[in-house]
């Protein structure tokens, strides 16, 4: 911990030093100041974990460093409690500009560890409504594995109501890796379905 304590003081010193890298090499070294952070807050410090809390939560920008900063903070809340970390994770999949994509891509992630009725919950409010169609397809790979076999109603629901061929095809492959009868019988009746587009039904078989 003292160690850990040590270098977060060098890092925090030697900021003006370590801008002259560039932004790659800013972005490494800011990256590694949230792992430190991460690290002291799983050893009890408190300080740590609300300041990874508020690199999680600030206004969200294009910057490609803050863009990291925020990732790893993230990533480092999951690690430490995920419990604590979930009022981040769900404001961070509440947003839906193009800037948080990959932040809301790890927090998916971090869902995925850690399957709950509330993971559930979000994961399936992720693959409805989110505005990027990469992230509702990662959600919707996502729910099988946290919720299995009672995820198929969701998934059936998503596939009778999107008109969005792409979804369609999330949802065949989210129902593809679900070994039940359930799942099959739910696929089976998009390859019957008239109005299905040819590759959507392709897919299906």
């Amino acid at each position: 911990t003292d160690d850990l304590r040590e270098a977060l003081k060098i890092l925090d010193e030697r900021s003006a030093q370590f801008a002259s890298l560039g932004e790659d090499g800013n972005v490494d070294v800011q990256a590694l100041r949230a792992r430190v952070l991460g690290a002291l807050a799983s050893r009890g410090d408190a300080r740590a974990a609300e300041e990874l809390k508020k690199n999680v939560s600030q206004s969200a920008s294009c910057d490609r460093e803050d863009d990291s900063v925020r990732a790893e903070a993230l990533g480092a809340l999951g690690q430490m409690d995920m419990a604590a970390a979930m009022p981040v994770v769900r404001k961070v999949l509440q947003r839906r500009d193009e800037c948080t994509v990959e932040l809301r891509r790890r927090a998916l992630y971090l869902l995925s560890r850690q399957p709950s009725a509330e993971a559930v919950g979000l994961i399936l409010d992720v693959a409805k409504n989110d505005t990027d169609s990469g992230i509702r397809g990662d959600a919707m790979r996502v729910l099988p594995r946290v919720a299995g076999d009672s995820a198929v109603p969701q998934l059936e629901e998503l596939l009778r109501t999107s008109t969005d061929e792409q979804t369609q095809r999330s949802v065949i492959n989210a129902l593809g890796s679900i070994d039940s009868d359930r799942a099959r019988r739910a696929i089976r009746t998009i390859i019957e379905r008239n109005d299905a587009a040819e590759r959507v039904r392709y897919d299906a078989i």
